[in-house]
């Protein structure tokens, strides 16, 4: 037999004829064939990364930034339960995402059966879809299917893969089982759900004095923010966003910034005085917003807010801008409220108003304020990069302190797991080979991925790590102080990143006072990481009034 007439190669080149551009995955026995057959694809990139896991964020880089499905591979066994938690993440974010598992003998016994393990059951726990290759099946086919299902059931589909099929020729069956992925499709606009969701933004608004329209991530891929912005010049309503579409209003005079836990001291005293929140296509009650504990006045959510990178589902967006254009239709603009409207903050004073709420780290040598560091990086870093911010308390400060302007913002926090940033950003800049990308982790989270450093050097992908050092973990450092315990139980030693970034073969540097910061994030190199010593002593003022 010839190799390239076995399923792998035959897999391997319908993902290529699928779309696929880049494969993100790491060998083993059960995926060696179907790895080495996607190499040699001439029109997709292989990226061999250092674990399964990170292999899995790299796809969900990839699939955040194109909006396509991407294609991870890792083996079976251990290969496959190392990558739980970024398969977990990726499920929640709703990635479009092929996990190609290689898995054990299909007549079992592979490996004195060391690697068994039901593949399905992973499937479902973890909120993916199953397709299994069987015997006599057509590989183009099985993936078509995959592809296509990832697309409608909106979560990764989990390609199962036996390893002595894969390294066998197609075997002739008469009737193949036929592969499918159970999806959920939204079907068509529903016209009773748009004429309700109608009337009742209508009636919110007639009966609102000091209305804010806050703009989410759904409204954004529904393309709906210039509806948002015309709506909110009839009512005369302030306009504000979700962290997951900041920037979508560039600088709009009437924006007040994030709403939620992230809103900076003044937007939240505009806040304070509205009396309706309406968000489309956002989120105001889940992670972030907390408009349960935050806001006090009346509440109305109209569609939903896509939880990533990928777009809403099709209804979705169609119902949102239905809703959006017969309000607009009904209410023609005979004048408007928006001259009545009293004027936002603009942004320096937001930022200005949380310094004067807490005053400016002192008596700290070597550290410095987090605040600070995002308006010195902001001075430097191009407008048009890619921001991957991971989980952990730092991320406070790059959402309200690094001003938006033309950048794209990514987030890697849908499972609240840290240690998924790095990985992300790097199928990020995969997928946009121009595009300049800066990943901001804290200490922890770049300990748990701070391995694929070496996965970036040896396979040329410019990536900028910045590593926000406290020593600590920083989430816990400061919910133990609010709870009345010791902090120093989540103080740890500081990690010296520069010179690991150095050894794993790219450009460290290390900054602790705010005149080194340009020139740690400016050179040649390609790939750096900075390792930037920040206090612990700036509570976050998402932790001040969550926590403390």
């Amino acid at each position: 037999m010839s190799e390239r007439d076995s399923v792998s190669s035959l897999l391997a080149a319908a993902m290529a004829e699928q779309g696929v551009t880049a494969m993100f995955g790491i060998l083993g026995d059960a995926n060696i064939a179907f790895m080495s057959s996607m190499s040699r694809q001439p029109e997709t990139r292989t990226v061999h990364t250092r674990h399964e896991s990170a292999a899995v964020s790299m796809a969900g880089g990839h699939a955040r930034t194109t909006g396509l499905p991407a294609l991870a591979c890792v083996t079976s066994g251990p290969g496959l339960t190392h990558a739980t938690t970024s398969v977990v993440a990726a499920c929640r974010a709703r990635l479009p995402m092929v996990v190609y598992a290689g898995d054990t003998s299909s007549g079992g016994g592979f490996m004195g059966g060391l690697q068994e393990f039901d593949q399905r059951g992973f499937a479902e726990l973890t909120g993916a879809r199953f397709l299994r290759y069987e015997a006599g099946q057509d590989p183009a086919e099985v993936v078509a299917t995959a592809v296509r299902g990832t697309v409608e059931a909106g979560v990764p589909v989990l390609l199962s893969v036996p390893v002595d099929l894969a390294e066998s020729p197609v075997a002739a069956v008469a009737s193949p089982p036929k592969p499918t992925v159970a999806a959920d499709p939204a079907g068509p606009a529903r016209p009773e759900w748009v004429a309700e969701a109608t009337d009742r933004l209508r009636a919110a608004l007639a009966g609102a004095r000091r209305p804010v329209l806050v703009v989410g991530a759904g409204a954004v891929r529904a393309d709906a923010v210039e509806r948002v912005r015309v709506l909110a010049r009839r009512v005369g309503a302030h306009l504000a966003v979700t962290y997951r579409a900041r920037g979508a209003l560039g600088d709009d005079p009437r924006q007040i910034g994030i709403v939620g836990a992230l809103a900076h001291q003044a937007d939240q005293a505009v806040l304070d005085a509205a009396d309706l929140l309406v968000g489309f296509g956002a989120d105001l009650e889940g992670f972030g917003a907390f408009g349960g504990r935050l806001f006090g006045g009346a509440r109305l959510a109209v569609g939903e807010e896509a939880a990533a990178g990928r777009a809403a589902s099709v209804r979705a967006a169609e119902e949102l801008r239905a809703v959006l254009d017969t309000v607009l239709a009904a209410d023609p603009d005979s004048g408007t409220r928006a001259a009545d409207l009293p004027p936002a903050p603009s942004r320096d004073e937001a930022v200005r108003s949380d310094f004067a709420e807490l005053a400016e780290v002192a008596d700290d040598p070597g550290r410095l304020d987090p605040r600070v560091l995002m308006a010195e990086v902001d001075k430097v870093l191009p407008h048009d990069t890619t921001v991957v911010i991971g989980a952990g308390h730092f991320w406070s400060f790059p959402i309200m302190y690094l001003p938006a302007r033309e950048r794209r913002f990514l987030y890697s926090i849908e499972f609240g797991s840290i240690g998924l940033a790095l990985a992300t950003g790097l199928g990020a800049a995969v997928a946009e080979p121009g595009r300049p990308v800066l990943v901001v982790e804290g200490d922890g989270g770049a300990l748990m991925g701070v391995q694929e450093l070496e996965t970036a050097a040896r396979s040329g992908i410019p990536v900028t790590l910045l590593v926000l050092n406290d020593g600590a973990l920083g989430a816990e450092y400061h919910k133990l102080a609010g709870k009345g315990f010791d902090p120093a139980e989540a103080a740890y030693s500081d990690v010296d990143f520069a010179a690991m970034g150095r050894v794993m073969g790219v450009h460290g540097a290390t900054v602790t006072a705010p005149d080194q910061v340009a020139a740690a994030l400016s050179g040649s190199e390609p790939t750096r990481v900075v390792d930037a010593r920040v206090s612990r002593r700036v509570t976050s003022r998402w932790y001040r009034r969550m926590y403390l």
